[in-house]
């Protein structure tokens, strides 16, 4: 069986619940949101750090575009095969504990500085 490799994936930013275009987002704020988004999936990829580097970007022809790219040693490469796997814990445990597909379901990202606002983002190869 042949599998798929991902080169890209695209990401959806969603603030209290609704879709937020990137436009709307001051530059800050989508700094911010694409730190938090690498951080995420440089702790997920902890034990490669060494050779493997996780980077968001604004798509060149469409701004309300957010992608994540990886190198590895400072070249371009696919994804790692297991990333459609994985999944992410978040909430405390026993209380609002839920598990997460890293690649697919919403995941709320840490967003210090911005009192009453709740981000999340969703990593789709399509």
């Amino acid at each position: 069986m042949a599998t798929h490799k991902f080169y890209t994936l695209y990401v959806d930013v969603y603030e209290n619940g609704a879709r937020k275009e990137i436009g709307d987002l001051t530059e800050d704020e989508c700094n911010d949101i694409c730190m938090e988004i690498e951080e995420l999936w440089r702790d997920h990829y902890r034990f490669e750090a060494h050779r493997r580097e996780f980077i968001t970007a604004l798509s060149r022809e469409d701004e309300d575009i957010i992608y994540l790219l990886t190198r590895e040693n400072g070249k371009p490469c696919a994804f790692p095969e297991d990333c459609m796997i994985r999944e992410v814990t978040v909430g405390a445990p026993g209380m609002n504990e839920k598990t997460l597909k890293l690649v697919g379901d919403r995941i709320p990202i840490r967003m210090p500085g911005y009192p009453g606002r709740r981000f999340k983002v969703q990593f789709s190869d399509v």
